[in-house]
């Protein structure tokens, strides 16, 4: 397990009450590699808001957790990757804000987004987004990449 740094919690803390969520990118990994077994996951989230700069949640270098990040150029990362693979990794964007299930963003401001505290750090395996009477969180799966479901109070 890792840790979130100061610099991402300053990101996250930045986003403020009244701060809608109007565009959600989903960034696909297709592993291409084997024809008849392509193994897709997501790889990266990307937030538009209402009233700050977007922010990107992803699979960090280490695979084992998720890194913010606020300053980014999405197309050269995705130009990096296929090159680097030899295009048998592509990856594919789609905008998944009117997919029914983020319905609750678009429609209620976020009161907090939240990480499972230990002692003074955060850990980076999860992210819980507060929309007031729902919770959505987003984790991190070593093999499944990151997912996405309605948070349910343990």
């Amino acid at each position: 397990m890792g840790y979130f740094s100061v610099d991402e919690l300053s990101i996250l803390n930045d986003i403020k009450a009244n701060t809608t969520i109007v565009g959600v990118n989903y960034y696909r990994w297709h592993n291409l590699a084997v024809a008849n077994d392509v193994y897709i996951f997501v790889d990266k989230i990307e937030f538009e808001f209402n009233n700050r700069l977007p922010i990107l949640l992803e699979i960090n270098e280490t695979d084992d957790g998720i890194t913010l990040k606020t300053n980014y150029n999405i197309a050269l990362e995705i130009n990096e990757v296929e090159t680097t693979f030899n295009n048998q990794i592509k990856i594919t964007q789609k905008n998944e804000i009117n997919n029914a299930f983020w319905n609750i963003a678009k429609n209620n401001p976020i009161k907090s987004i939240d990480a499972q505290q230990f002692e003074q750090f955060y850990a980076n395996e999860e992210l819980i987004f507060n929309f007031g009477d729902q919770k959505i969180e987003i984790k991190f799966n070593h093999e499944k990449g990151l997912m996405v479901d309605f948070y349910e109070e343990d």
